[in-house]
């Protein structure tokens, strides 16, 4: 039996700054549930029960108010 893995949000900060900042000139290939990780994604994609449903990056999925945007709102209570 697998177990979900957290940490606090300051560690993953520190994490995701620590990926992003290496892999500037690589791919790097983030799976996340947290939408505040993917802020700093060139590409965001957005899968539902295995189906695309949106793609591009922050500012244009926030703009778009679609799936991402919702999903996005929801977390920032």
């Amino acid at each position: 039996m697998s177990q979900a893995v957290t940490i606090d949000p300051i560690i993953e900060k520190e994490f995701l700054d620590f990926i992003f900042k290496k892999s500037q000139s690589k791919m790097a290939l983030i799976i996340t549930h947290r939408m505040n990780s993917v802020k700093q994604a060139d590409e965001i994609i957005v899968l539902d029960q295995g189906k695309l449903i949106e793609q591009g990056n922050f500012e244009t999925l926030m703009k778009k108010q679609g799936l991402f945007y919702e999903l996005f709102l929801k977390q920032q209570y």
